[in-house]
């Protein structure tokens, strides 16, 4: 995780930019234990159970409940990685998912997203983020944010 630095009143060098101010935040990030039984791998839908552990967002969790995509792999009992807003390569999806697409968690296929265009009754805050590229290899760069920050018309 990068993040925005901001230089105090009188360290800049007269007329120039220092390098910490060219720092910008690409993801926002937190770390959690998996719990229940399964591994989490990198680029997997992500939900945190009641316990404040992380847990694949298996196609029994709710679509709601999905808040991130994991950023790096871990077993059962290690700490994961899960970022909630920012840019993220390498994103699990399903097939047909193109470049431009509202993106929740996949109704078929465990700790994969798909597309959100047509999400159902009571799912429409279940937007976990946008699709930077087409699904190519089960995989897309994606931007994710908190789910249920999508306004809806």
């Amino acid at each position: 995780m990068t993040g925005v630095i901001s230089n105090p009143a009188g360290i800049n060098p007269p007329g120039g930019r220092t390098v910490a101010q060219s720092k910008v935040f690409t993801t926002l990030d937190a770390q959690y234990v998996v719990g229940g039984t399964l591994a989490i791998a990198a680029g997997e839908c992500v939900s945190i159970n009641s316990s404040l552990e992380a847990i694949r967002g298996t196609t029994a969790v709710g679509r709601t409940l999905v808040t991130g995509i994991a950023a790096t792999d871990a077993a059962v009992g290690e700490i994961v990685q899960v970022t909630h807003l920012g840019l993220l390569a390498g994103v699990k999806a399903d097939t047909g998912v193109a470049a431009g697409d509202l993106l929740m968690r996949s109704a078929t296929n465990a700790g994969n997203v798909n597309t959100a265009a047509a999400p159902g009754a009571g799912t429409a805050t279940a937007v976990l983020g946008v699709a930077l590229t087409a699904e190519s290899g089960n995989r897309i760069s994606a931007f994710i944010y908190p789910s249920g920050a999508h306004a809806t018309g």
